[in-house]
């Protein structure tokens, strides 16, 4: 005897079936052996699509685990700038950094795995992503030392050899404007121009 009390599908369709009891004499051998070839197809389905999106997981990943040595330069000609953030800072905080650097072609830079858990990460970006944000997100430890990061967020123009750094929570545009003023590197004068869209 068989106790249905979950959807059964039919070829016709499907139908609900709550508590009811059903005799195997009252089912089709065919509908049986067709039920659980349908079983066995749909089991398989979804597991080779939880592996395409765990390998589609994993290049993800493996793209934002870059250093700052690797990326390639977005705006030639333009010095890059760097935003060293940590995912324990409030999500509304990282959001409007991230669509603000965004447009001078800025990234972020993380130390380490927040909660040395991958999954974390990826649900950390995933929201980021869902809210607009496409900011690359590289995982460079060695940088946080290199230039002396020691509170979040920390703001690191590059150009060559040479840097300019700025910590606090404070905008982009009044980032690139205080480089502009006092820093060193001259192309913080023309990217603060690019960020105000003259």
């Amino acid at each position: 005897m068989i106790v249905a009390s979950t959807i059964l599908l039919s070829r016709g369709g499907c139908g609900v079936i709550s508590g009811a009891e059903v005799t195997s004499d009252a089912l089709d051998p065919s509908f049986i052996k067709w039920a659980e070839e349908l079983t066995f197809k749909t089991s398989k389905q979804m597991r080779s699509e939880m592996e395409r999106e765990n390998n589609q997981k994993i290049q993800e990943r493996k793209c934002s685990m870059q250093n700052i040595s690797e990326v390639e330069q977005e705006l030639p000609g333009f010095p890059r700038l760097m935003g060293f953030i940590s995912f324990s800072m409030p999500i509304e905080t990282l959001l409007e950094l991230s669509l603000q650097l965004q447009r001078v072609g800025g990234a972020f830079v993380i130390r380490g795995l927040p909660g040395n858990s991958f999954k974390l990460l990826s649900e950390k970006i995933l929201e980021l992503r869902e809210r607009g944000s496409n900011i690359p997100i590289l995982i460079d430890p060695k940088a946080f030392e290199t230039h002396n990061v020691e509170h979040v967020p920390t703001f690191v123009l590059f150009d060559g050899n040479k840097f300019d750094k700025i910590a606090g929570n404070i905008s982009i545009e009044h980032v690139l404007s205080r480089f502009a003023e006092k820093g060193e590197l001259k192309g913080s004068k023309n990217l603060l121009d690019l960020y105000r869209g003259r």
